[in-house]
């Protein structure tokens, strides 16, 4: 086959893949190296509140024995505080329904429970780059206490489930100090239609309705995302998610979302519910645009100037 008919198979290979709106598959993600995924499960076939460490494949590893009984009880939301490097999820009291909040060691897979939440009715739970945490439940968000621990709803975000924007899921981006959203439910063909998009969100407002982002894309089927149970973001900003039992890692730029493999612990995991977040270092603080050497000299010139001022006054009032 000469050089000339190659091109023109290839021109046409090209062409008819254009034609058929066809794209190259995304690449499956990679994790920071200072960076590990957990979920936290119930069932299974493991202990309530059982941790596992979860590998890029989806490959799943159980750590510790969870709270050590089979009754059924769930996180119903977890995440990772990066400033005080502590996993925190919610749950609810078997009998009473009364919210909880836990704290996971990700080293023994302990968990332990914190408070009652007073007035409790988030669901999921994250905590920005100040340590500050808020929940969220029905596309309404609350500030979150954690001395207290009580709820203070967010009023503005009750425009959310007006409006049938109510199931939200959530994580906090420490990459770029920004929450995120996604609508994760199939209320396209509503009316209103509601788009399933990656939504930036005002965390001091939690207003959802009426914003733009990217459209969801890169799923099974439009139907899909009504398996999306939890998210999180890694230190690169690489955001990660959990479909029933498949693990996804997806763009917040453009929405698309690439199959990673599906959670197993070798004997394969059946739908659950699980809670992702990804531990990682402590953000960095926004950028000065100093180095650390420049801000260092600085002071110093500054604490010579102050002695240098010191020493003139002194000498004006001796004379």
């Amino acid at each position: 086959m000469n050089r000339r008919t190659t091109a023109f198979l290839g021109a046409v290979a090209g062409l008819a893949l254009t034609l058929l709106g066809a794209s190259p598959a995304a690449a499956v993600a990679t994790l920071p190296a200072t960076d590990t995924i957990y979920m936290v499960a119930c069932g299974l076939g493991y202990n309530d509140l059982s941790l596992f460490s979860i590998a890029p494949d989806g490959t799943a590893t159980p750590i510790g024995a969870g709270d050590g009984n089979t009754n059924g009880k769930c996180a119903k939301g977890a995440t990772w505080d990066a400033k005080n490097q502590t996993a925190y999820f919610l749950s609810e009291d078997n009998v009473t329904s009364t919210l909880e909040l836990w704290t996971m060691d990700v080293e023994s897979g302990t968990p332990t429970k914190v408070s009652d939440i007073v007035g409790g009715s988030g669901f999921y739970i994250h905590f920005d780059s100040e340590g500050a945490a808020q929940t969220q439940y029905d596309g309404t968000f609350y500030d979150l206490n954690t001395t207290s621990y009580t709820e203070t709803e967010i009023p503005s975000s009750s425009v959310n489930g007006d409006n049938g924007v109510y199931y939200l899921v959530q994580a906090f981006n420490y990459a770029d100090n920004s929450l995120y959203v996604i609508n994760a439910d199939d209320t396209e063909d509503d009316s209103p239609p509601v788009d399933n998009m990656v939504y930036k969100v005002d965390p001091t407002t939690g207003i959802v309705w009426g914003q733009t982002g990217p459209d969801v894309s890169g799923l099974p089927n439009e139907n899909y995302i009504g398996r999306m149970t939890s998210m999180a973001f890694d230190s690169a900003g690489t955001g990660w998610a959990i479909f029933e039992e498949d693990l996804y890692s997806f763009d917040v730029a453009t929405g698309v979302f690439t199959l990673q493999g599906p959670i197993s612990d070798g004997d394969g995991f059946p739908s659950g519910e699980y809670s992702l977040f990804i531990a990682q270092p402590v953000p960095a603080l926004p950028s000065t645009g100093y180095d650390a050497a420049e801000l260092l000299a600085f002071g110093l010139m500054l604490a010579f100037a102050g002695t240098g001022t010191l020493v003139v006054m002194r000498r004006r009032t001796v004379v």
